[in-house]
């Protein structure tokens, strides 16, 4: 329901050359990162019960580029989480303190972070399954394993005549 009523628009305003942005907001244990990420075992098995908007949202995308056969249209997936005001890379793991630029023309955007060309639902899986893996987690009173860090996924999509960016928070 939450892919249907907030997903699905969010790519048609991308497929339009809008930016777009979703900011999961609420109390420790709430349920943000797994309405955004669902159950990671999901992934392979194709559960689609379990399965987050993130993932939802990328295989949507990459299936209807995919459809296109004359589809110009790259995709490319970047994924960093701030924690103790401190910007990590979680796809590289090579940087925990990237900047934060801005550009007079491309606004503002993170200096240094990696972003992966991505063709196929597999290749995200995989690197949405490294990124996951290295976000900043412990436990708290409500959660044996609560995420620390604010998380960013971007899904950048590249065309001919339009580009955009969705950034989910």
């Amino acid at each position: 329901e939450v892919f249907r009523i907030v997903g699905v628009p969010m790519l048609r305003n991308a497929e339009n050359g809008f930016n777009t942005t979703l900011f999961a907001y609420g109390q420790t244990g709430s349920g943000k990162t797994y309405t955004l990420l669902g159950d990671r075992n999901a992934w392979t098995r194709g559960d689609d019960a379990t399965l987050g908007l993130v993932p939802r949202m990328c295989r949507e995308l990459l299936e209807k580029e995919e459809s296109t056969a004359a589809s110009s249209v790259k995709t490319e997936i970047s994924f960093m989480e701030i924690y103790n005001d401190k910007v990590r890379d979680l796809l590289t793991l090579t940087s925990s303190h990237l900047k934060v630029r801005e550009h007079p023309r491309r606004g503002v955007y993170v200096e240094d972070l990696s972003s992966f060309a991505v063709s196929t639902y597999a290749e995200v899986l995989r690197l949405l399954r490294r990124g996951s893996l290295a976000r900043t987690t412990k436990s708290t009173r409500m959660n044996t394993r609560s995420s620390r860090s604010h998380a960013i996924f971007q899904i950048r999509r590249i065309g001919e005549s339009t580009s955009s960016t969705i950034s989910l928070v």
